[in-house]
């Protein structure tokens, strides 16, 4: 098993889950604090590859938005780029940000959802396989998914101005059941995965769901490393 990079926070949850707003807010929180926050979305280490590898699994799903639920073919080939994406990625992190722990880390989004996104659509791929993620996979110091009810979530989701150009979103917010089918799917996965502290989201504001967080991570800070 990998060390853990101290003095982070990752953030994982399916759309609608509040992930973002609460890690936009954890951000904030520690600055007005004087800490210096390093904040990540999707990716640890931008690098050329990565970057391509996105690019072409996103142009992978154009065109086929419209696709059934859910659809093994549709996602197949954006699950081969965006593992091999994280799998570069999860690498170049040993050389890089994970020797800076002065730094607060707060990481919205990566390899569990690609892991998620295997499991469900493609299990088969074998990419990321739970040997990869229990020595290579990053962890950091306090790992939390986040939540709510499909209410919840299809309500929050229907106040976001629509992003244009974002086909897996479009394939994946076609409907509240998709998302709580994949949320369902996604809490079960954990079970197998240590580490992580899943939240409720539902009636409360982002600021109480970023008070929790932090409560939770400075005393894993306090901890020390595993």
């Amino acid at each position: 098993m990998r060390p853990t990079r101290r003095n982070s926070i990752y953030i994982e949850g399916v759309n609608g889950s509040g992930k973002s707003s609460v890690a936009r807010r954890l951000q904030d929180r520690l600055m007005d604090r004087g800490a210096e926050v390093i904040s990540k979305h999707g990716d640890l280490v931008v690098n050329p590859t990565g970057t391509r590898l996105t690019q072409e699994a996103f142009a992978s799903l154009e065109g086929n938005r419209s696709a059934s639920w859910p659809d093994k073919s549709f996602m197949t080939e954006f699950n081969i780029y965006m593992s091999a994406k994280i799998i570069v990625d999860s690498t170049l992190f040993d050389h890089a940000l994970k020797k800076d722990h002065a730094s607060a880390l707060i990481l919205d989004r990566h390899w569990f959802s690609q892991h998620l996104l295997n499991s469900f659509f493609t299990p088969n791929l074998l990419a990321l396989s739970p040997s990869w993620i229990a020595s290579c996979a990053p962890r950091l110091s306090a790992q939390f998914y986040l939540t709510c009810r499909p209410e919840t979530r299809w309500a929050r989701i229907a106040q976001r101005p629509r992003r244009l150009g974002h086909p897996l979103n479009d394939y994946l917010c076609q409907s509240p059941s998709r998302l709580a089918e994949l949320d369902e799917f996604a809490l079960d996965l954990l079970d197998s995965n240590d580490g992580w502290i899943v939240l409720q989201t539902d009636c409360r504001s982002i600021d109480q769901v970023a008070d929790e967080i932090l409560a939770i991570w400075q005393a894993e800070t306090r901890r020390g490393p595993n």
